[in-house]
């Protein structure tokens, strides 16, 4: 294959190592259509991100509306860490074998199920477990859409984009805790009910679902590059074999502690937090060892 001379040579080598010896029947070409599939990604993980946040940053006026303690507010936003380390992995399995379109479409429809949910009769005084039971779908549903990202890079995108549409993919995590904490506080200054606030967030989950199913596919007619084309590792062969990578467990490491840092337990603030160990009979010993930029923090209990 002939290169362009004035290619970088870290680009030319990124060319040729990313077509194989066998060259598949049809030319790889980027789809135009990649664009839209990212945004309706976007726009369908911002109001999955956004039920994380909900009620964090209404602390006061959540648990005075529906008469709850401050441990049934934590669960709102603990299910979510719970669901990150169990269906996760199941969510992992569906996008791998079954294929990313189809991950996608479940995580819009359990997505869709948990707003309306949360709204009726969750927006009810009394309607609690319905809240709590909303909470849980979206829970499930972000288990997909979390991990989405980096595999619609892969699959719709050339590699000089790749790294462009993960960023882009990963953004609506933050601009939904952006929202939340920002955007909502103002709203219900403003007059705004749960009652309303859960009906437009039900509304906008219906209109993310309905773009899911119009327009979101797993992968182009034609593939954007060669390595897409290529065959695809088993799901358990490749989880065994980043297993074995220290490359993987390196980078593995510093993104655990970067996200440990980076974010609040259970999506409160510290009060919040140790109320939280000092229900479940624990107490935080303010102690860290720093070992290789990893935090390690004890925990006795009581």
């Amino acid at each position: 294959m002939e290169t362009d001379p004035f290619l970088h040579r870290e680009e030319k080598h990124q060319l040729l190592a990313d077509q194989p010896d066998d060259l598949p029947s049809v030319i790889p070409a980027p789809s135009r259509r990649r664009w839209i599939v990212l945004l309706v990604f976007m726009f369908l993980s911002v109001m999955n991100n956004l039920t994380q946040f909900s009620f964090s940053p209404l602390e006061e006026a959540t648990r005075s509306y529906y008469n709850i303690t401050l441990i049934e507010l934590t669960m709102l936003a603990l299910v979510y860490m719970i669901s990150g380390f169990t269906t996760r992995f199941v969510a992992m399995w569906v996008i791998d074998n079954r294929g990313l379109g189809i991950g996608i479409v479940i995580a819009a429809i359990l997505n869709l199920i948990g707003g309306w949910v949360r709204f009726y009769p969750g927006s009810d005084r009394k309607g609690y477990a319905w809240l709590l039971t909303g909470q849980c779908f979206c829970a499930i549903s972000q288990s997909f859409i979390d991990i989405a990202g980096p595999k619609i890079a892969a699959n719709w995108f050339p590699p000089k984009e790749r790294a462009t549409a993960t960023a882009l993919a990963s953004g609506p995590i933050f601009m939904g805790v952006l929202i939340g904490y920002a955007g909502l506080p103002y709203l219900f200054n403003q007059g705004m009910t749960f009652s309303t606030y859960l009906l437009g967030e039900a509304v906008l989950m219906s209109m993310a679902a309905i773009f899911v199913f119009s327009f979101f596919r797993g992968s182009p007619a034609i593939p954007p590059s060669y390595s897409a084309a290529a065959p695809k590792v088993e799901f358990f062969a490749a989880v065994k074999s980043l297993a074995k990578n220290k490359n993987f467990i390196v980078m593995f490491f510093c993104l655990w502690n970067y996200s440990r840092n980076c974010t609040q337990s259970f999506g409160l603030d510290g009060r919040n937090r140790r109320t939280c160990w000092l229900y479940f009979g624990i107490f935080q010993l303010e102690f860290q060892v720093v070992f290789f930029n990893l935090n390690f923090k004890l925990y006795f209990s009581t």
